[in-house]
């Protein structure tokens, strides 16, 4: 569950649903030399995760894409994990 303030700030600065991020990602700690960061994480396949916050985009190895079934189709998500959040948005608001 992502729950710090700045990240739910940055999801709403996107026009991001939280309820969308909220049931595909998770909240992320991770650690650069000796300093610790947050962010919202999307994880893949592989088990890495793409991670993005105000200041940062990126991701772990091993890099890889993420696939979601739905009744419809499969979801092949490579990189651009703000598209696959934009596109929700779009179908939710259509429904």
């Amino acid at each position: 569950m992502i729950s710090l303030p700045h990240l739910i700030d940055y999801l709403a600065k996107r026009k991001i649903p939280f309820e969308i991020t909220d049931k595909y990602c998770r909240e992320v700690r991770y650690q650069i030399n000796d300093k610790v960061y947050y962010g919202i994480g999307f994880k893949t396949d592989s088990g890495s995760f793409e991670i993005r916050n105000p200041f940062l985009k990126s991701s772990n190895s091993p890099k890889s894409i993420t696939t979601f079934k739905t009744a419809l189709m499969k979801w092949v998500y490579l990189k651009a994990s703000l598209i696959f959040f934009l596109t929700r948005c779009m179908r939710q608001n259509n429904h």
